[in-house]
């Protein structure tokens, strides 16, 4: 959950003196590793939005040079890996990164071509490495959203894809890493990555169904492998909050994730799917991603009202009187949990 206070401060609430032997070490590298996420923060390459750009620029190189794919890609990769051990400054060291990625996504289209299977497995040994290394924020995500988009790629190679399956496993694996993580493992990046595609796919999947109108609202909109997925992510939840819980919250909490697995069997599965991403993403102080799961749960919405059998004007008009709904109760939590001002 998100909070303001300092290691020092969390540490005399909880009456541990900074100068014990056994904390003083542990003390320093989170000092250590807290200033060097601040100094990464301070770049204006280093955020979401430099990285979204990065591969936008990337791909659109890797569209221009496929014609000279082979030569073109050995070259870039070869000349930018140089560069970027020479580059001090962070503009140019960007430059040359969109040339490099350009370069390993031709390589990784030849080679995809011939041996489809290869190109994940390549990627997931880049991906484990660099889960031990802190300073590999940037190319950790990197790694996780091309094996994520590589393992579909994957899929759809077999004449019984379904995309609900691998998105489903996927989801599960990424919610486990954040409520669970490793000693040692820096793997936060990859686990917010893996628990946030998935429901992209599933809201493209729901899009695909409404615009070729093949479900109705009868029809069970979230299949039984989202439905047991997503349920069982929240179950996770409530192990982790087990310790905070009272037998009847215990319970209560049982009952919510039946009434998810009820909402993703017969309602939508992404509705589900992004209550739990929100919780999760409030319990593990991942803001990008619950704003994310905010979006998408409107979208899932949205997208669920135009597949009732209605006019579009009725369901433009629940849509508005939900939104009024969800305002009026944000205000209400609002003035119930944050202190008035004298």
């Amino acid at each position: 959950m998100s909070s303001d206070f300092s290691l020092r401060q969390v540490l005399a609430c909880l009456n541990i003196s900074v100068f014990d032997p056994l904390v003083e070490p542990a003390l320093k590298k989170a000092c250590r590793i807290d200033a060097e996420q601040k100094a990464e923060k301070r770049d204006p390459f280093h955020n979401v939005f430099s990285l979204i750009v990065l591969q936008v620029a990337a791909l659109i190189c890797f569209a221009g040079l496929r014609p000279y794919a082979l030569p073109a890609g050995i070259g870039l990769v070869f000349f930018c890996a140089i560069a970027l051990k020479k580059a001090t400054i962070s503009s140019w060291a960007f430059f040359f990164r969109v040339y490099f990625l350009a370069g390993l996504f031709l390589l990784a289209e030849i080679l995809f071509r011939s041996f489809p299977f290869v190109v994940p497995v390549i990627l997931l040994m880049f991906l484990v490495r660099s889960a031990f290394v802190f300073k590999s924020r940037e190319t950790r995500t990197l790694l996780a959203v091309w094996f994520f988009i590589s393992v579909f790629a994957l899929c759809r190679t077999e004449s019984s894809f379904f995309p609900l399956v691998p998105a489903a496993v996927f989801s599960v694996v990424g919610v486990t890493g954040l409520l669970f993580p490793l000693k040692g493992l820096y793997w936060r990046e990859p686990s917010v990555v893996f628990a946030t595609l998935p429901l992209f796919v599933v809201l493209g999947y729901d899009i695909f169904l409404l615009v070729t109108q093949t479900v109705f609202v009868l029809y069970p909109r979230g299949t039984t492998v989202m439905a047991v997925a997503f349920t069982a992510e929240a179950l996770m939840l409530i192990c982790c909050l087990r310790k905070d819980l009272e037998l009847g919250e215990i319970v209560l909490s049982c009952l919510a994730a039946l009434a998810l697995f009820l909402c993703a069997f017969l309602l939508s599965g992404g509705l589900a799917g992004t209550i739990v991403l929100f919780v999760t993403a409030y319990l593990t102080d991942a803001r990008v991603m619950g704003r994310t799961a905010a979006v998408l749960f409107s979208c899932f919405l949205t997208v669920f009202f135009l597949s009732l059998p209605i006019s579009l004007f009725s369901a433009g008009l629940i849509c508005a009187l939900s939104g009024a709904v969800f305002g009026w109760f944000y205000l209400r939590l609002k003035r119930s949990f944050v202190p008035e001002k004298a």
